[in-house]
């Protein structure tokens, strides 16, 4: 089971309009975590970026740079993005949610 640190956002927490349900990875630059966007009843892998790095401007442009190459990247073997933006200082990008390894 995975315990919450403290830069980890809480189930049931609401970003950019995803409800955050779980953990599902977290790495140097950020935390992915299941959620829901409710007005599609659709489940997505929320990427979200340590607040920590917004104010680094190598690192939030690094993220929405990835954000944009991968939005425009159409091949069965890459996961799908759907979303990019920010709900205050969490910058987040919404991406194809695959259950599995």
């Amino acid at each position: 089971m995975h315990t919450a640190t403290p830069t980890e956002l809480q189930p049931g927490r609401t970003v950019g309009g995803y409800t955050i349900e779980s953990v599902v990875a977290s790495g140097g630059m950020g935390t992915v975590y299941r959620a829901r966007k409710a007005m599609l009843d659709k489940t997505v892998a929320l990427k979200v970026l340590h607040p920590s790095f917004v104010p680094e401007k190598d690192h939030l442009q690094r993220f929405l740079r990835e954000a944009k190459v991968a939005a425009n990247l159409d091949h069965p073997a890459v996961i799908k993005v759907f979303d990019v933006g920010n709900d205050g200082d969490l910058y987040f990008m919404a991406m194809e949610f695959v259950d599995g390894k």
